[in-house]
């Protein structure tokens, strides 16, 4: 799309804010914008949660995608120097169980919302 070819050419850094990424109906799928081509992926970064899809939102759990090395890299720096990196055990165990083993409850969320 346009977005995406006209960001990498000025330069643009895209932050996408994914966080109802798993929230998908039948027949659609979702693409993340550092998916859509090399380029892309180099000037993105993006959010994602669980929260939202699995109702886990009080767990505080979401996490940053950044495919760039140098740029996850000074993120890193910038997010331990702001101590904003605030994932708990029980919010990282929340996260895993949530994408491990609730397809059933995602499933039956979008059959709900698809009503």
């Amino acid at each position: 799309g346009a977005l995406g070819s006209i960001c990498p050419r000025h330069d643009v850094l895209v932050v996408s804010d994914d966080m109802h990424a798993d929230i998908v109906f039948s027949g659609y799928e979702y693409t993340p914008f550092a998916a859509v081509g090399p380029q892309h992926m180099h000037s993105s970064i993006t959010f994602l949660s669980p929260a939202k899809a699995f109702n886990i939102a009080a767990c505080c759990s979401s996490f940053t995608v950044i495919p760039d090395e140098a740029m996850r890299k000074r993120y890193q720096v910038e997010n331990s120097r702001l101590t904003i990196n605030k994932n708990n055990a029980f919010a990282n165990v929340a996260m895993e169980a949530a994408y491990r083993h609730g397809g059933p409850w995602l499933d039956t969320v979008m059959a709900y919302l698809h009503r």
